[in-house]
């Protein structure tokens, strides 16, 4: 799930039209539309609906805004011992932060129903992602020389694909930028077992029925996501 569609979703939303998210964020209209399209097919579901000049959010665009919420609540609560969720602001480049404990980082991802939160001490990126066919051609445009040679070699086109689609997602949103350069030029190490460790920075991958999720942190990502039924 890309930073900068995350980031255009929450302009919508606080903007209540596709215009004034435009306007806003300094993009033309036809690319919150694109962005937002992309977010629905990744998400799986429609995100909004026109009511009158405003968009607003569909009920299951409610519910998805509200599930991803109610996972970092549980886990602030949980780990930090933070209740009520502290307050949330986004930085420049689009990445959510508490404005008053600036020494506490977390990331939330959100895919067909299933929610990823990752918190820590330093900068951190999570992404989850439901397994799909994508666009053909997708591969090619956003993969590396190394990682095509990987997804050769794999068993599975798209479930090896989204993999490393979530190392690049989680990579990305780690470092605040979002997708600021060409997707193919984010590094990523290519998925194994265990802690995987580039330019100073661990990565973990996780895998499930129809699902594979990744983090990336200054510190090494737990063995074990701790599931939570939200």
């Amino acid at each position: 799930m890309e930073l900068k569609n995350l980031r255009t979703f929450q302009a919508v939303v606080d903007q209540g039209s596709y215009q004034k998210a435009a306007e806003y964020l300094g993009y033309t209209q036809s690319t919150i539309t694109v962005q937002i399209q992309q977010l629905e097919e990744e998400l799986g579901i429609p995100l909004f609906e026109r009511t009158g000049r405003r968009m607003v959010l569909t009920q299951v665009g409610e519910q998805a805004l509200s599930q991803a919420r109610e996972l970092l609540a549980l886990a602030v609560r949980e780990t930090w011992g933070l209740s009520p969720l502290p307050e949330i602001a986004r930085r420049e480049g689009g990445k959510p932060y508490f404005p008053r404990h600036e020494e506490l980082h977390f990331n939330l991802s959100h895919s067909g129903a299933l929610a990823l939160c990752a918190l820590d001490s330093g900068p951190v990126g999570a992404d989850v992602q439901i397994i799909k066919e994508w666009r053909p051609g997708l591969p090619e445009r956003v993969c590396s020389p190394a990682e095509l040679a990987w997804l050769e070699e794999q068993p599975g086109l798209w479930p090896a694909f989204t993999l490393l689609w979530t190392l690049k997602e989680a990579r990305a949103k780690e470092s605040g930028r979002g997708l600021a350069s060409s997707i193919r030029d984010i590094r990523i190490p290519l998925p194994g077992p265990g802690l995987l460790e580039m330019d100073g920075l661990w990565f973990r991958t996780w895998t499930g029925p129809g699902w594979a999720a990744a983090a990336c942190g200054r510190g090494g990502p737990p063995e074990e996501i701790l599931w939570r039924r939200i």
